[in-house]
């Protein structure tokens, strides 16, 4: 069984992805309005945009296809969690009521149902997306156009007309086009896609692991705010065979997979449901949800200015607010873009000031989202705030992760002697000190930092075993985050720092002193380290050279590098005062670690990389 939090939340990772994609299309059209320059004469107009369009469409083409493609495992790997997960759930039940659970790696059945899931979600993934392409393209047009008409009828000025027309496309953003002609977002066209799809494969999978213990009724889930064709039949008990439709049992009558819809779009498992089941033995399972459970569902017991609201109604309030702090940030986005691309003074001035008005836009609905959190108690969601044009991004799709820890191990390095243990569920080669506990708040963040921002790390990079321990009990430096050990291989981070608020703060108590200013950098910086001597290694290997030889070539290429620019403050005004201190004690490391951080929104990092190369 998953629950309806699970299915909240369960596509926010693929999410950021598409969001991504919706910010590149953006840019690029903004990018291509700013180039057009001052509109000239109807002619020349019509053919510079009808010759930009069709490399536009090409352009737009090629990222989908690189979105889609940095995608797929992401899929895959939702679709195995939610199937272990689901089957995990209702093993418990059996096992309770003295059947023999179903491994689901081990039944052939289940795996080619998770797989079969899998491939049709993704299919309709990349058909909903591949329509953004055509999308896109048209609003490049529309928005040129738009900006030609208004100047062309004298109303407004160049400045004027370019800016309504980055308005209007950052408040559309990137569509998707369905055969019907319907559009719609595409954050809301993938979060349905991956919803409806996972869930259908993992309802189907609990059919399956129940058929195979005759398990012949389901209860199903209940959450506050279903439909009302929905809430007719949550909380209730099903027969999948139907031989037990109509009984009464345990107060409840049994309802036929027909009544609750099962396998139609606007049933049970359809479109965006968030209803699960379990197993129910006849004579040993109680009910889950009593009659009085399912009408305090929709109880009106939180108050907000005021007035007293549903856990439904306060959850759609909240969806408003993230709403439109999201198309204030595509805006922030769009402006920015174009005060990057103006070469004409004037109008960089006015995108300066649309981009000021606009930040300011930002942090009023954030003050007013950050009253409303107070007022209600509910937990903001940033994932949901997030507009993904680089790495500031808060993604808290672990709110399901729990450590879980098995065998213990000694870690020597230097004078250091550390006894940890291994987190057995984590994605990462993980160990944390052996005294922490399952809720252990700075393994649960690094787990989902590390989840965060390992599909932006390059190509065949490796992430190294971590050590989350306290540094102090281990007489490391204590004020340090993080470190990363060249000998051993292993990445270090201080427990102490187990919030992102205390990771942020250390991050910019210094201003300047790191390069990326979000929580990703401490992480980011010590992946940099290792990309460093990952570079050396590869490097004296392939020219069979040793080690410190090919050190000091690569050294000295970034030092030339550094001096060629002007030397010395280069690296703090275009870096950070990290990379400027490595540039001053000759410790390069520090450079690339700076540079690694940053390196998809910085070109001076960009070209300091490709020196490793």
């Amino acid at each position: 069984m998953l629950s309806p939090e699970y299915y909240e939340g369960c596509a926010d990772q693929i999410l950021s992805l598409y969001e991504q994609l919706e910010n590149d299309v953006i840019s690029d059209i903004i990018r291509r309005m700013m180039k057009t320059g001052k509109v000239t004469e109807s002619a020349k107009h019509q053919a510079e945009i009808l010759q930009n369009a069709g490399l536009f469409y090409d352009d737009i083409l090629r990222i989908i296809a690189r979105n889609t493609d940095a995608t797929s495992q992401h899929v895959r790997t939702l679709f195995e969690d939610a199937g272990v997960e689901a089957v995990n759930f209702d093993n418990e039940i059996y096992r309770e009521n003295g059947e023999t659970p179903v491994d689901i790696r081990q039944s052939p059945a289940m795996r080619q149902t998770l797989e079969a899931g899998y491939r049709k979600t993704l299919g309709n993934m990349k058909n909903l997306t591949m329509t953004t392409a055509v999308t896109s393209q048209t609003a490049y047009v529309n928005a040129c156009n738009q900006a030609y008409m208004q100047v062309a009828s004298g109303a407004f000025s160049y400045q004027e007309a370019i800016k309504m027309a980055i308005k209007k496309t950052a408040e559309n953003g990137a569509m998707v086009l369905y055969p019907s002609g319907h559009q719609e977002r595409i954050d809301v066209a993938v979060r349905r896609a991956v919803l409806t799809g996972v869930g259908q494969t993992c309802k189907k999978i609990g059919e399956m692991n129940a058929e195979e213990s005759e398990c012949d009724i389901m209860e199903i889930t209940a959450h506050s705010g279903a439909r009302p064709d929905h809430a007719k039949w949550q909380g209730q008990l099903v027969s999948l065979s139907g031989r037990n439709a109509g009984r009464v049992i345990e107060g409840k009558k049994v309802l036929s997979l027909r009544q609750i819809g099962y396998g139609k779009g606007d049933g049970f498992g359809g479109w965006n449901c968030r209803h699960d089941w379990f197993p129910f033995f006849e004579g040993y399972s109680k009910p889950v949800y009593s009659d009085d459970d399912l009408k305090r569902l929709d109880e009106k017991n939180i108050e907000y200015n005021g007035k007293k609201y549903s856990e439904y109604e306060i959850s759609q309030i909240q969806r408003r607010y993230e709403r439109e702090i999201r198309a204030a940030k595509r805006e922030q986005t769009a402006f920015r873009t174009a005060v990057q691309e103006a070469n004409d003074p004037e109008l960089k001035q006015v995108m300066q000031d649309s981009l000021n008005y606009a930040n300011d836009t930002v942090k009023r609905k954030q003050a007013k989202m950050r009253d409303f959190i107070s007022q209600t108690g509910q937990s903001r969601d940033y994932f949901r705030e997030q507009n993904y044009g680089n790495f500031q991004s808060s993604i808290d799709y672990m709110s399901r992760f729990t450590p879980k820890y098995s065998d213990q191990k000694k870690i020597t390095t230097g004078t250091i002697n550390m006894h940890v243990k291994k987190v057995s569920n984590s994605r990462f080669d993980m160990f944390t000190d052996i005294d922490v506990d399952r809720k252990n708040k700075a393994v649960r963040l690094t787990e989902k930092n590390l989840l965060a921002i390992q599909d932006k790390l390059p190509k065949g990079f490796e992430m190294p075993p971590v050590a989350v321990v306290d540094f102090n009990k281990h007489h490391i430096n204590p004020y340090a985050i993080g470190g990363y050990d060249k000998y051993t291989g292993i990445m270090y981070f201080n427990s102490q720092y187990d919030t992102r608020e205390k990771v942020l703060d250390f991050v910019n108590k210094s201003k300047g002193h790191f390069a990326n200013t979000t929580e990703y950098a401490p992480f980011l910086h010590e992946l940099g380290h290792k990309y460093y001597e990952d570079s050396i290694k590869r490097l004296a290997i392939s020219k069979n050279m040793s080690y410190n030889n090919v050190k000091k070539e690569i050294d000295r290429k970034i030092y030339d590098y550094i001096e060629s620019k002007g030397g010395n403050f280069f690296a703090e005004e275009n870096l950070s005062g990290y990379a400027n201190i490595g540039y001053e004690h000759n410790d390069y490391t520090e450079i690339i670690a700076e540079c690694f951080s940053v390196r998809n929104d910085n070109l001076i990092a960009k070209e300091i990389l490709s020196l490793l190369e």
